[in-house]
């Protein structure tokens, strides 16, 4: 029983490390340039993880994470074997790396799941919640002094307003910073009273990105909050229809920029897209490969596509400034996966969306979690490399205590 405990006290103390280096990665990095390794270690801890499970098991594995496991290895045979045949890029300096940016997302949430979805947190919560109160109050002392100085981060002019970064190298970036302390807020919120101020005030600085998916998950959050903790209902087709209604009317400014403007075929987004759906079908059934098409590796060893399917002269999607080109998420999965692919990866998304459904009848505030973590990844996957950004990994972590089922 001791032993257990102190091993139960070292999870919570490695959970609080984790959660202090996602929350100030940026900031890290920029004093000690190891902590830009700290994800791939993190991910690939998985590794291990998986063997222990295995040898513990005696080799046997559950059905339903066999399912998951032949759904992805799918999934990243479809890319690697469009690398095999169109050899656009080379294998160690594009192919390797962008497969594992690609595994990174599945990689942590294995790990919240097996490691972080046993934490007790009837035990624990209130000194999760102490630190996560220490780290919103420097949010807060930072964001009046931000702007009672008139400007000591980066920031630029939306509705008038100034937007929040702080010291994130991107407005996108504090905004999933504080979808995964609201989320994680949300899960200890039956263990832990009086914390609604901190949940308020987290989103009044995610409003405060003045990002158009900011707004759209601040919503969402406050009527998912409605419909499950105080109506007690499932979120089903209906109210996923009506929550996709409000997105569309909230950022419809967005959408027509994108999509309607006459300056279309000058945004990297656009030109992405249209290029993506040529892509698949050039190389249908397979995909162009894994580091050729809207990845950041794609930009970084310059892919051959770009030039090939006339969208390199685009502004962020040069040779020589190639900046936008991790800037979409979709036209990736399609250009490198192909429509096989992106079938797949549909797939693998509804299956999250059941799995997270039967949450609803153990717990409801981790089902309330992972159902607002899943939309925001969602909505994020519109506008920025989501699943693949470095941001993804602290939600994909929230991700895997949710899908853990067990009541906390």
């Amino acid at each position: 029983m001791i032993l257990n405990s102190k091993k139960e006290y070292i999870r919570y103390l490695i959970f609080l490390v984790v959660i202090y280096i996602f929350l100030f990665r940026d900031l890290f990095i920029e004093l000690i340039p190891v902590f830009s390794f700290f994800d791939e270690i993190f991910a690939l801890l998985a590794l291990p993880i998986f063997l222990y499970n295995l040898f513990k098991n005696k080799g046997l594995i559950e059905i339903n994470k066999i399912n998951w496991v032949v759904l992805l290895v799918v999934f990243f045979s479809i890319g690697l074997l469009g690398n095999i045949k169109y050899h656009y890029q080379p294998f160690v300096e594009a192919v390797l790396p962008d497969l594992f940016l690609n595994l990174k997302f599945w990689l942590t949430l294995y790990i919240g799941s097996e490691i972080f979805g046993n934490l007790d947190f009837y035990r624990y919560g209130k000194r999760i919640v102490l630190n996560i109160k220490f780290i919103i109050w420097i949010y807060i002392i930072l964001f009046f002094i931000d702007n009672l100085s008139g400007g000591i981060f980066p920031a630029d002019i939306r509705y008038n307003f100034r937007s929040t970064q702080f010291f994130y190298g991107a407005h996108t970036v504090f905004a999933a910073i504080c979808i995964f302390l609201i989320a994680l807020l949300t899960i200890i919120k039956e263990r832990v009273s009086q914390i609604n101020f901190y949940l308020v005030v987290l989103l009044l600085l995610l409003i405060s990105t003045m990002r158009s998916k900011a707004f759209i998950a601040a919503i969402i959050y406050i009527l998912v909050y409605y419909l499950i903790l105080v109506l007690k209902k499932k979120i089903n087709i209906k109210y996923i229809i009506m929550l996709v209604l409000i997105g569309i009317i909230i950022g419809i400014t967005q959408i027509q920029f994108y999509f309607f403007n006459d300056l279309t075929d000058d945004i990297a987004r656009v030109g992405m897209l249209v290029a993506s759906i040529f892509i698949g079908i050039d190389h249908f059934p397979l995909g162009a490969g894994f580091g050729t098409f809207a990845s950041f590796y794609s930009g970084q060893v310059y892919s051959p596509l770009y030039i090939d399917y006339d969208i390199s002269w685009m502004y962020g999607l040069t040779e020589d400034h190639p900046s936008l080109v991790s800037d979409a998420f979709w036209p990736m999965i399609i250009g490198q996966n192909g429509y096989i692919g992106l079938i797949i990866f549909i797939i693998i998304l509804v299956k999250i969306f059941k799995e997270i459904q039967k949450i609803y009848y153990i717990d409801k505030y981790k089902y309330m979690s992972g159902i607002f973590v899943f939309l925001y990844l969602m909505i994020a996957s519109l506008a920025e490399s989501a699943f693949v950004h470095p941001i993804a990994m602290p939600l994909a972590l929230i991700l895997g205590i949710c899908l853990k089922k067990k009541s906390i």
